[in-house]
């Protein structure tokens, strides 16, 4: 189903110096639905974009939507693994002093972060309401197995009351006292604990953001250059889509000899596994010499070369 398209106000909201936030209007877009009914139990997928209908219809809007999902997912996936994308790079550490390092860092009013003290607290009440629970689980069988049951007229009062006392004042009766006793101020300190609380306050920093927006930019670059040496296979290697990523890794971390010869640099890396591996990446130094790259600083051209499995 394609709902036609609505105008809708851009907002944009900047915050000050001093923490004020603003809000303006920036500009209007107009913005469509494609809802798409799946076969299974009636459920539906909405999909909104400022696409209008005269560029792309319905069902190709909902294609590129889904594909993207799946090749971003597996991208982003894949970076993490192979290249430590959004990898922790440092710590707080470095030649200023700690108040130059916070007011270059210092972390907007307006954001916030879990509170460690309440989560502590959480956890200890999760613990133990848990064997609590156990607890009261063992309590009742034991009393349905000693006490017994006469059919319809249920367990007699007596016996009950007798065998709840034995019970209150066995081990486990015991234990389960004193959790109870330990649940109550447990749970009043965390009534008068806020679950979040301001970072800035709390005494955290930001690392800086700047050393990180290289490194990512040189992860994404190199991510970019493996795709286009996968590419370059091509029909070199059969099993490319499988394997293709493998084998370039494995070339990249091969040995070789590095040497200089008259108006060049020579790259020679050694035979792979296989004869095929070793032909399909020789394939890819000869697309890459055809493109007469030049060493950065100087004049000399870059040749790749690989060694030939005897």
């Amino acid at each position: 189903m394609d709902i036609a398209a609505q105008s809708f106000n851009l907002y944009a909201t900047t915050t000050g110096k001093t923490g004020k936030k603003t809000r303006g209007k920036i500009g209007e877009t107009s913005f469509r639905e494609v809802r798409v009914l799946s076969d299974d139990a009636g459920k539906q997928t909405s999909v909104v974009t400022n696409l209008s209908s005269e560029k792309a219809g319905g069902v190709a809007v909902c294609a590129a939507l889904f594909q993207r999902w799946a090749n971003q997912e597996n991208v982003f996936k894949y970076q993490k693994q192979e290249y430590e994308l959004d990898a922790l790079l440092e710590y707080n550490q470095g030649g200023k002093s700690e108040d130059e390092r916070r007011d270059e860092e210092r972390i907007p009013a307006d954001i916030d972060h879990p509170n460690p003290a309440y989560a502590k607290l959480t956890k200890k009440i999760k613990d133990l309401a848990q064997k609590q629970t156990q607890l009261l689980a063992k309590y009742g069988l034991a009393v349905e197995k000693q006490a017994g049951s006469d059919g319809a007229e249920g367990i007699d009062a007596e016996q009950l009351a007798k065998v709840i006392e034995e019970i209150r004042g066995s081990r486990h009766g015991r234990e389960l006292t004193q959790i109870s006793a330990q649940l109550e101020p447990l749970r009043a300190r965390r009534a008068n604990c806020q679950p979040r609380e301001e970072a800035a306050p709390a005494g955290y920093v930001r690392l800086r953001s700047g050393i990180r927006q290289i490194v990512d930019a040189v992860k994404m670059s190199a991510y970019d250059l493996e795709n286009e040496l996968f590419e370059m296979l091509g029909a070199h290697y059969p099993n490319r889509d499988k394997e293709g990523r493998k084998l370039i890794v494995s070339a990249m971390c091969s040995g070789g000899e590095l040497r200089l010869e008259k108006g060049k640099i020579v790259i020679k890396l050694e035979a792979q596994s296989s004869p095929k591996r070793t032909r399909a990446i020789d394939a890819i130094c000869q697309t890459l010499n055809r493109r007469q790259a030049i060493f950065p600083g100087t004049d000399l051209r870059i040749e790749f070369d690989t060694q030939r499995a005897v």
